[in-house]
């Protein structure tokens, strides 16, 4: 059964019921956003009880009559994403001044509201242990507490944590494009760690003990094989940049199983990649900081 946790911006329809709302029983909370076009909704707390089987089924309906499929929707749903449990960097869940919570415009880092985020992190930051939360954000299972871990790791490179950026990619995580961007940043390792994983078919461990829809919100709705392609479609993109690579890189594109993989890339990471990368830089530009670079990498 899902646990409350968060705030429902769109109404709520079960497809298989005729589009009635399941009998309220007990209180599920949630927040859907619309990714496409950034903008919220006023809050509607729906009163139901919801197995994991049925929400896998739901279709979402905003008070306008438009169907959204959850795929097609951000959805902050987290069973335990309670922000007051990262300390300084709670109030980067919050919405504040902006439409949406913030961590959802470092999803993309297109617009000018991300600096509001950045200012967010970097107060956070000033606070004194604030390293053991970036530890706290990078472990959850969660994609949204990693991003905001992601930056703030971009906003202290002295602090390392590239064993636990490692860690949430080897999971699934959804974010694995934008986790991969700061690892190029901050991983002397970079070359090796990337080599291991492609030539191993980059599998994917997804955390263990979550049900089908934990897994959805934690994770992003992908299966193994996707995650595993989204992996190594970032990595293949991010490899396309190391001179040193370029001979490996040319050899592991031309294997079978490798295209096969890639060709199960949805997400198109590369992408990704590429916009995610190029905003982070005029992010900090315009904050008055030097973009994060790559470090120095080294494949012993």
């Amino acid at each position: 059964m899902l646990r409350p946790s968060c705030t429902v911006r769109y109404w709520l329809f079960l497809d298989s019921e005729g589009g009635r709302l399941v009998p309220t029983a007990t209180i599920v909370r949630y927040m859907i956003s619309d990714a496409a076009s950034g903008t919220s909704r006023s809050v509607i707390t729906v009163d139901c009880e919801i197995s994991y089987r049925q929400l896998v089924h739901w279709s979402i309906v905003d008070p306008a009559g438009v169907k959204i499929h959850p795929s097609d929707a951000s959805l902050w749903a987290n069973m335990d994403l309670l922000p007051e449990r990262y300390g300084p960097f709670a109030n980067v869940f919050e919405t504040g001044e902006l439409e949406v919570p913030g961590y959802l415009k470092l999803l993309n880092l297109a617009d000018n509201d991300a600096s509001v985020v950045l200012r967010r992190i970097q107060r956070a930051l000033t606070h004194e242990g604030a390293n053991r939360f970036i530890f706290l954000l990078l472990e959850d299972c969660n994609w949204r507490p990693q991003l905001v871990g992601c930056l703030a790791c971009l906003l202290r490179p002295d602090f390392d944590a590239t064993g636990s950026l490692w860690r949430a990619i080897d999971a699934g995580s959804w974010i694995t494009p934008q986790l991969a961007v700061v690892l190029l940043c901050l991983d002397r390792n970079f070359i090796r760690e990337t080599r291991v994983r492609v030539e191993s078919g980059c599998p994917v461990s997804p955390i263990e003990g979550l049900s089908l829809m934990e897994s959805y919100v934690a994770t992003g709705p992908a299966g193994n094989k996707e995650r595993s392609a989204k992996m190594m479609a970032t990595l293949m993109h991010l490899s396309g940049k190391i001179t040193e690579l370029a001979t490996w890189r040319k050899a592991v594109l031309a294997r079978e199983d490798v295209q096969d993989l890639l060709a199960s890339d949805r997400d198109n990471a590369g992408k990704i990649v590429s916009f995610w990368a190029g905003n982070l830089t005029k992010l900090f530009e315009s904050a008055g900081l030097r973009p994060p670079l790559p470090r120095s990498v080294s494949s012993t």
